[in-house]
């Protein structure tokens, strides 16, 4: 494993940390293909923000801009 030192303004968050986890078990199940993770990582994260904070959040509609 590659360990990466993050600087301390650019700390993940546990809600995105926990949003990497359940995408990518759904990855190695084989229930999403490798191109659909960032479309499940902004739906996870939509979906806690709504279940945690009843809060909605808005992505941009890309993030290649």
């Amino acid at each position: 494993t590659t360990t990466r030192k993050i600087p301390v303004h650019l700390v993940s968050s546990d809600r995105v940390d926990e949003c990497f986890d359940i995408c990518l078990e759904r990855l190695d199940a084989g229930t999403i293909a490798r191109k659909d993770v960032e479309q499940c990582l902004m739906d996870e994260l939509k979906k806690m923000a709504w279940e945690r904070n009843r809060e909605e959040l808005i992505f941009p509609t890309s993030f290649d801009n």
